[in-house]
């Protein structure tokens, strides 16, 4: 294990990793414990494989900076965030993998009070006992996601790729890929640029504010929530399995109304 109280480590290359299966670290981190303003900058190698009987699998953040910009975090193991768990802290993805990954909550990240800004890389195969098997956003966590993937969790009851439930938090997408999302409470929620969502679950009431849609955007709602363009008086509440896909040929700046009228399903209430 790497306990880094301060000051930056830089990896290029290499393995931390927990030899021992069936040897559980009683504490957070399994393998890498960062706190008290550090800065963990990965360029390559590995971690994986890290237990620990409470939070952060792998890796534990504390108020500090992790930045993945290559390599891959795998196979840990945490009462929350099996790969990854963040709070007060920053969580940068360029580049790399984050994969697998068990946990209650959040099989393979979970940020609380996070900063998390996304631009590359894959996060896939989390597995979760309960919410979020790749992605649990906890507290007011300010997420921005911009490029890369987060797919392929598997989760015990919902959000499979990501979960949020907190008024203060935000999540921006854009030029992104996800799959199994489920908000039941969010500060801000916008989405534009090329992006696809497998499946986006809205509580009653919630907003999905949309930008500029660009071709080849696949977005699929499938409950009740409340869907707002820019212009904040023009609502449509839409029924369960609206699928939005903006063709080919076009771009969709909803300020314009041209979502609503094009492609709102047949019996939406506007």
């Amino acid at each position: 294990m790497i306990f880094v109280p301060g000051g930056t480590v830089d990896m290029y290359g290499g393995t931390i990793e927990s030899v021992a299966q069936d040897m559980t670290k009683i504490g957070q981190g399994g393998n890498v414990y960062l706190g008290s303003k550090g800065i963990f900058n990965m360029y390559g190698g590995a971690i994986s494989n890290g237990r620990t009987d409470q939070e952060g699998g792998n890796v534990y953040v504390s108020n500090a900076t992790f930045n993945l910009i290559a390599g891959l975090i795998s196979g840990g193991n945490g009462i929350n965030g099996g790969n990854i768990y963040v709070t007060d802290g920053t969580l940068k993805l360029t580049g790399g993998t984050v994969e697998g990954g068990y946990a209650s909550s959040g099989g393979s990240l979970y940020l609380k009070d996070t900063t998390f800004e996304m631009s590359g890389g894959t996060i896939t195969g989390g597995q979760a006992e309960g919410n979020g098997g790749n992605f649990f956003s906890s507290g007011a966590t300010k997420a921005t996601i911009t490029g890369g993937g987060i797919v392929g969790g598997i989760v015990g009851n919902s959000g499979a790729d990501y979960y949020v439930n907190n008024a203060a938090a935000t999540l921006t997408i854009s030029n992104a890929q996800l799959g199994a999302m489920r908000v039941r409470s969010i500060g801000s929620l916008t989405v534009s640029g090329v992006t696809r969502i497998a499946e986006l679950r809205l509580e009653e009431g919630e907003k999905l504010t949309i930008g500029e849609l660009e071709a080849g955007t696949e977005i699929g709602v499938i409950a009740t929530g409340v869907f707002s363009e820019t212009n904040e008086n023009a609502e449509t509440y839409l029924k369960n399995g609206y699928f939005i896909s903006v063709p080919a040929d076009q771009t969709i700046a909803v300020a314009d109304n041209a979502l609503y009228a094009e492609y709102a399903p047949e019996g939406a209430v506007k």
